[in-house]
């Protein structure tokens, strides 16, 4: 099996500020891969960092468990390193870290369960990883077996099914509400965790336009609108600008509503007001003019209901994992004897090159070329048995005693490590 290992760093054993000082960027990641070739060499490895985990996934004969949790550290000027050991943890397991990376990718290990947006960012570090040619033949198997296990679960269990977070549950009750409107505009105040979450789901997830951003901080709304295409309305502007909208969505904190049925008296337009705030942030009375208000309530009963869904998916989903590692697994095990049948080929084409340059000065040029097509489909049908034999011992666990029995059959000196 491919000595495959693990340092982990996740949300349910270090809490955020731990997380938040060991996050690494795009652009972070870069210099962090360059560095971690430089100072251990390692050739197959890549990283996985989110706002809930940190993840260093390589191949390695010997743990390198202390040495990778300092580059982290130091690449972050953190030089106390045996305050955060702790919190992280350790798979020199293949079968264990192969279990424990499938089930992140799917998100069986996400804050939300069946989180959507994992799977993207396991295939951003392969990609990532890929670019600096860290990615080998087992690694690049790896990643299509876990974007296949996705896919699986998409299909065939409900664990991608339905809202199960305020935020996006409010972005689909929006993309819900524009399908009956025509080229409606949008409007999203505040950009608080999940008014910010709310609006990546909208623009990343349901593609909406004629977005336009409210926040209190305008430094914190420009930054946002730097990075994704959406219009700013100052804060202290609301009240003559809201009227423009058809949905209204409020993901403020407030003592009391702050948008009150004053500052719609003009108008006999019907808005739709999503309410992602407790207390409240739109003054129930505005219902009262023919408006539609959906509050945390609504919100939260939809969340419920998908949660349910996904959890009663738990088991099926683990199934389908284990089939995908068992079956990954298997295949590793026949990469581990490639050497060895290379080997083999290379030792009995020898002979036959050796056997047929005795009768080159012999015979003509047609029949050269006749016993090299015979010679190759002998040496072809003599090395079908062993390899068969040897694909069926790695399914037993059994190849090792057969390799070397084939290493010394065939005088290969070369030891391969199985």
């Amino acid at each position: 099996m491919v000595p495959l290992k693990a340092i982990v760093l996740k949300h349910q054993n270090a809490p955020v500020n731990i997380r938040e000082l060991l996050h690494y960027d795009s652009a972070q990641i870069d210099n962090l891969l360059l560095k971690i070739q430089e100072l251990l060499g390692l050739n197959e490895f890549f990283v996985l960092s989110t706002c809930n985990r940190t993840e260093i996934y390589y191949i390695s004969e010997n743990p390198l468990d202390k040495e990778l949790v300092s580059i982290l550290c130091h690449q972050k000027g953190i030089f106390e390193i045996s305050n955060y050991e702790n919190y992280f943890t350790f798979y020199h397991d293949a079968h264990e870290v192969l279990s424990h990376l499938f089930s992140v990718a799917i998100g069986l290990e996400s804050v939300v369960l069946g989180d959507l947006q994992i799977i993207h960012q396991v295939k951003q570090a392969y990609i990532q990883a890929n670019q600096y040619k860290l990615v080998g033949p087992f690694f690049h198997r790896m990643f299509h077996a876990i974007f296949h296990a996705n896919k699986r679960v998409q299909n065939e269990t409900e664990l991608k099914n339905g809202s199960a977070s305020v935020a996006y549950a409010g972005a689909e009750i929006c993309y819900e509400l524009i399908q009956n409107l025509t080229q409606p505009k949008i409007l999203v105040i505040g950009l608080g965790e999940i008014g910010k979450n709310l609006l990546e789901n909208l623009l990343e997830n349901f593609s909406v336009n004629q977005v336009f951003v409210s926040n209190r901080t305008i430094a914190k709304t420009l930054e946002f609108a730097h990075k994704y295409p959406v219009q700013v309305i100052p804060f202290e502007q609301l009240p003559n600008e809201i009227e423009q909208f058809e949905i209204i969505i409020s993901a403020i904190s407030v003592k009391e509503p702050f948008i009150t049925p004053n500052w719609f008296q003009n108008t006999p337009k019907t808005y739709n007001f999503i309410d992602l705030g407790v207390p409240r942030t739109i003054h129930p009375d505005l219902e009262k003019l023919g408006n539609i208000i959906f509050n945390i309530d609504d919100i939260q009963y939809r969340v419920n209901e998908a949660l349910e869904g996904r959890k009663k998916s738990i088991p099926l989903v683990k199934q389908i994992i284990e089939e995908e590692v068992h079956s990954l697994i298997e295949w590793s095990k026949e990469l581990n004897i490639s050497p060895v049948i290379q080997k083999i080929k290379e030792s009995l084409d020898q002979i036959r090159k050796e056997e047929l340059s005795k009768y080159m000065n012999k015979v003509d040029e047609q029949s050269m070329k006749f016993m090299e097509e015979i010679t190759q489909s002998m040496v072809q049908k003599i090395i079908k048995y062993p390899v068969l034999q040897l694909k069926a011992a790695c399914k037993r666990g059994e190849e090792e005693n057969l390799i070397e029995a084939l290493k010394e059959l065939f005088t290969i000196e070369t030891k391969t490590k199985v």
